[in-house]
């Protein structure tokens, strides 16, 4: 057992608490817990997850976390390594749109007066057809009238043949109405469910938040890690069960029904990588994600009265 592992157990012990309770407290795994008390980091998937778990436990039992990460810093892993690349990687993005940017901006007027010039032509071009090589006004005249006899005489054959198209389709397009009118109900009937449902945060404590789901009669949940991003997550259901633990990568997700059961709790390691969906709507961190890196979620299924 380390030091540092020495320390957080006795701390742990002087508050009467049992690792279980700290496993509810923290809502961290009793073995990744067990596991910083016997300084076996190997289990825990990554140093930033190391550190993130001692900060917690640390706060559980009532010790300062800097002065644990200070007073034991040869024992914890540092994470500025892992981190100095995604910085440099996200400098160079922004530096890469910012350009592309610049380049639209150069183009742009140059665009707007090839516009403005092929307009002026089309313009000029209407002019010079209309008033300078057009027919005499009188010749102009007769023959828009001719034109218009011609027209007025073959129209009731023309009309004659769509009136006998149509009465020959005239059931099927009936039925057609008939069938569009009822998905135009049933999607008005799901626009209306979607209207309706809401998402709220209720309750902030730390970095632990609480949402309330109302107003639909099901609960579609999807936890995935945005791209090009990583992120350990822990799902549960409203009665504890584990649904899933692990790390997802790259756009991975995880999709659970959960319309039977009243919760899902998480525990999610990099909020600023983790992306939260309810029945197909993406859910807002009420914490900001980019300073509460670790958080607790518990989302709340209030069903609705039949």
């Amino acid at each position: 057992m380390s030091e540092l592992g020495k320390r957080l157990k006795e701390a742990r012990e002087e508050k009467g608490l049992s690792l279980d309770d700290l496993e509810e407290r923290t809502k961290i795994q009793k073995r990744y817990l067990a596991g910083i008390e016997q300084g076996n980091y190997r289990m825990i998937p990554g140093k930033f997850y190391v550190r993130a778990f001692i900060k917690q436990y640390a706060e559980a039992v009532g010790l300062n976390p800097e002065e644990i990460f200070e007073q034991y810093r040869n024992e914890i892993p540092s994470v500025h390594e892992d981190q100095l690349p995604e910085q440099l990687s996200r400098t160079r993005s922004r530096r890469v749109l910012n350009d592309r940017g610049s380049k639209w901006m150069d183009m742009l007027p140059k665009i707007l007066a090839a516009v403005f010039v092929v307009a002026f032509a089309v313009f000029i071009w209407f002019i010079w057809q209309n008033y300078m090589t057009g027919n005499p006004p009188g010749n102009g005249k007769q023959t828009t009238g001719n034109f218009n006899m011609e027209e007025s005489g073959s129209l009731p054959e023309d009309q004659s043949s769509k009136e006998s198209e149509n009465g020959s389709g005239g059931t099927e397009k009936s039925g057609s109405t008939q069938e569009e009118g009822g998905n135009t109900g049933g999607e008005e009937g799901e626009e209306g469910q979607s209207e309706t449902q809401s998402v709220k945060a209720v309750q902030t404590s730390g970095n632990s938040t609480v949402y309330e789901l109302t107003g639909t009669d099901r609960f579609l949940f999807k936890i995935q890690a945005s791209a090009g991003g990583e992120t350990w997550v822990s799902v549960r259901n409203g009665a504890g069960a584990v649904l899933f633990e692990g790390l997802l990568k790259d756009g991975a997700a995880k999709e659970f029904d959960l319309t039977d059961d009243s919760a899902v709790k998480l525990v999610i390691g990099r909020a600023y990588q983790t992306e939260m969906y309810v029945n197909g709507e993406k859910v807002d961190f009420a914490l900001a994600p980019d300073e509460t890196i670790t958080q607790n979620i518990e989302i709340r299924y209030v069903k609705n009265e039949q």
